[in-house]
């Protein structure tokens, strides 16, 4: 769970994605693993091009996809161990530098 509201979330820096029709595609550099993302996941890679929290990225999608905000939040929280456990995301405290 990432659901600490001082992490900054981001994309790791060694991953190339590319978008197409609304659907993303990421390769992550060091495991050599593909990953597909359609709808809101996608929509979630792309915010996390600068980094981010949880609450924002959960506000974000509450707006765009019509949900609570609360439910945004669990929601985005799992996806995020997800991504983080495909070795993902940079995951760092405000104020420190980011793993």
């Amino acid at each position: 769970m990432i659901a600490d509201p001082n992490t900054l979330i981001s994309r790791i820096p060694d991953q190339l994605s590319v978008e197409l029709d609304g659907e993303i595609a990421i390769l992550n550099l060091k495991s050599k693993l593909y990953f597909g993302l359609t709808d809101v996941g996608a929509f979630i890679w792309n915010l996390l091009e600068t980094p981010t929290d949880l609450a924002a990225l959960a506000q974000a999608v509450s707006a765009r996809f019509d949900v609570e905000t609360a439910q945004a939040a669990t929601d985005a929280d799992s996806f995020l161990a997800e991504l983080d456990g495909a070795g993902l995301l940079q995951i760092a405290r405000q104020g420190e530098a980011a793993e």
